[in-house]
């Protein structure tokens, strides 16, 4: 017994001898992000090496570990673009001490019915590489022809439904001038889905990601944001109505399994105490992916504008109100 009690303690002293390193080895890894915007030429792609800091703080870092002089290409079926790398100046004050560099190129058209490939060739022969498929098209099924409908309690929109845990996001929001020292200033509020009351404040809650294929958005919420437009403003006649702005945003099978694996990962009911590590590149880590957008103007009616104070915008002059 006394022999294995020495041995123990040989073991346990040699141990805390050595420093205690709870990161262990940084082997080199490279990260390569990009997500295309179907509504655009104009794309953008980061490239970096992972790295370690001496403490708990990732800003604390002064190298930069942006990878230059790689050769990035996206192949949209036939078709070919070669990004160009750029430095973009941060905008102050920034934690980081480095300028941001990225990748860009102005020249991308997309085929919808192609798939789409990226790479990206380092300065040391290494190659980075994914693959995806644009989502299919938003298009609205059912829209409430106006603002309000029926005296419906709600407003509601659908569209197609795309591919399986396919994720939207969604964002509706209202349309509007204000007048500015004489000239009209054109400016936009969303709309929340609903309104909560806490500490005798109204708390918006506005709509997540979500695999749903519609939006219902309660009437309560958008008459509490009309209101909430000119607040504090006596002359409401300053404020002209154009309409409410519908925009949906479809993701692709990567952006979709990136959000469902990340952002689904917690509930109320349920602790995280890592973050998911989700990639889909090859050789590497990041994201690749891309997303469509559609949008649509739905009127508000002028009886409806009117009895806030405001105006009716003149777009929808002619417009059949139900």
């Amino acid at each position: 017994m006394k022999k294995i009690i020495f041995t123990i303690f040989i073991v346990f002293a040699v141990s805390c001898s050595e420093s205690f390193d709870p990161y262990g080895e940084l082997k080199d890894g490279y990260v390569l992000n990009c997500i295309i915007r179907g509504d655009t030429t104009f794309q953008t792609a980061t490239l970096s090496r992972t790295y370690l800091v001496t403490n708990n703080d990732p800003y604390s870092s002064t190298i930069d570990p942006a990878l230059r002089n790689a050769v990035i290409r996206i192949w949209n079926g036939d078709s070919l673009v070669i990004m160009k790398d750029t430095v973009v100046d941060r905008q102050s004050p920034s934690k980081y001490k480095y300028p941001y560099r990225l990748y860009y190129t102005n020249k991308f058209v997309l085929n919808k019915g192609k798939s789409l490939t990226i790479e990206a060739r380092l300065e040391n022969g290494q190659k980075l590489k994914s693959y995806t498929t644009p989502p299919p098209p938003v298009q609205f099924s059912q829209v409430d022809k106006n603002i309000p409908y029926k005296n419906n309690e709600s407003v509601y929109f659908a569209w197609n439904a795309g591919i399986i845990n396919q994720t939207y996001v969604t964002r509706l929001s209202i349309y509007y001038s204000k007048k500015v020292n004489g000239a009209d200033k054109f400016m936009n509020k969303e709309i929340p889905l609903r309104y909560e009351k806490y500490e005798n404040n109204l708390v918006p809650i506005y709509p997540t990601a979500t695999n749903n294929n519609s939006l219902s958005v309660g009437m309560d919420a958008v008459t509490e944001t009309m209101k909430l437009i000119s607040e504090g403003d006596t002359d409401k006649s300053n404020y002209e109505i154009m309409a409410a702005f519908l925009e949906v945003i479809a993701l692709d099978k990567n952006l979709s399994a990136y959000f469902n694996s990340t952002a689904r990962s917690l509930d109320n009911f349920s602790v995280k105490l890592d973050e998911t590590d989700f990639t889909n590149i090859e050789n590497g880590f990041g994201v690749f992916g891309i997303y469509l957008r559609n949008t649509y103007l739905v009127p508000f009616t002028p009886a409806y504008i009117r009895s806030f104070g405001y105006k009716p915008g003149l777009g929808f002059a002619d417009y059949p109100f139900d």
